[in-house]
């Protein structure tokens, strides 16, 4: 059976590619077929920093279940299911306790070897999670998983309740971010160098500043969480050459952004603010089930305010130069066409 998938070189662009595999289905593993991807952050920071070889890009992506291997059995053809950006191998301690994002064998989806723009995906069926809805706004649920892990880790690493908190960076994520301690009755302000983002975080009530206006009239070291959800991708400046100035003492600090150069901080400042330092690296199984049984089937909101285009994807190339420009778009969805 022929399929397709789409290539990513600096010289090229992307690229469309016939290949063809065999659809045999082992008893652990499942066929499915691509729906909706949305494009990342993480996909424009490989997509801006490659200088050769190749990337398969994509991994917030929905799709509906072809084939189910006999071991499964809670899922069925017709079935729409997501995945974390990890596939794990299902064999490693990590896999066997939900935590793909730790698996010492992973898939990662988005990367030089698989993405999700493509016609079909298989793999080992644990992997998949059944989503309750089957519209387009589903493209969300990966993202918010980053989200309501980001929730997660803030209740893991602080012993005491979160009175003021600042999210660093008005992408999807960061967004997200800001909204989930919103809806707990955190005070959170957000702040990007868009005006464009700063609106579209207002549109959900969300008390957002440009960055310049909070460093200049914000009160200093004043947010007991911080959260960076920035990147310094295009040689822009991610919100680590900021943090200080607005750290309180004993806050936490919690890193989302991908960076691609040093960045100087003083280490005597954090010792004397106590700051804890936590780094996140993606979604356990058992955070993307929680936040498919908390926002599965209701995304439509909130999809129409954080999507901004959709695109088909025979034109890949204009939709990600359009991501790159964050005061023209939010969040870019592409549509999966037939074979």
């Amino acid at each position: 059976m022929k399929h397709y998938e789409y290539s990513y070189t600096k010289i090229n662009g992307f690229k469309k590619n016939e290949i063809e595999y065999l659809d045999i289905v082992l008893d652990d593993e499942i066929l499915v077929k691509n729906k909706f991807v949305g494009i990342c952050g993480s996909d424009l920071f490989h997509h801006s920093t490659l200088t050769d070889g190749v990337l398969f890009l994509g991994h917030e992506w929905v799709g509906e279940v072809i084939t189910v291997g006999k071991n499964n059995k809670t899922l069925s053809p017709g079935d729409w299911i997501t995945t974390s950006a990890t596939l794990g191998c299902g064999e490693c301690q990590y896999c066997l306790e939900g935590k793909v994002n730790f698996c010492e064998l992973p898939t990662h989806l988005g990367s030089n070897k698989l993405g999700a723009l493509r016609s079909f995906l298989k793999f080992k069926s644990f992997n998949a999670l059944k989503l309750k809805g089957q519209d387009i706004s589903e493209v969300l649920i990966e993202v918010m998983a980053v989200a309501e892990e980001a929730m997660s880790q803030v209740k893991q690493n602080r012993n005491s309740n979160i009175n003021s908190a600042l999210v660093m960076g008005g992408g999807t994520v960061g967004i997200l971010c800001a909204h989930l301690l919103h809806k707990q009755g955190i005070i959170v302000t957000l702040v990007d160098v868009s005006s464009e983002r700063v609106a579209r975080a207002r549109s959900l009530n969300i008390k957002s500043k440009l960055l310049k206006e909070e460093l200049l009239f914000g009160i200093k070291n004043s947010f007991e969480l911080v959260i960076d959800a920035t990147s310094d991708r295009e040689f822009k400046q991610g919100g680590l050459s900021f943090v200080q100035h607005f750290l309180a003492k004993h806050s936490l600090l919690l890193i989302i952004a991908k960076y691609i150069r040093p960045i100087e901080m003083n280490p005597n400042i954090f010792s004397l603010l106590g700051t804890k330092f936590v780094f996140m690296r993606g979604v356990p199984l058992v955070t993307l089930q929680n936040t498919i049984s908390k926002w599965s089937g209701n995304l439509s909101e909130l999809y129409k305010k954080l999507a901004t285009h959709e695109f088909n994807s025979c034109d890949l190339d204009q939709a990600f130069e359009l991501a790159h420009q964050s005061n023209k778009s939010g969040k870019i969805i592409i549509k999966l066409e037939a074979f």
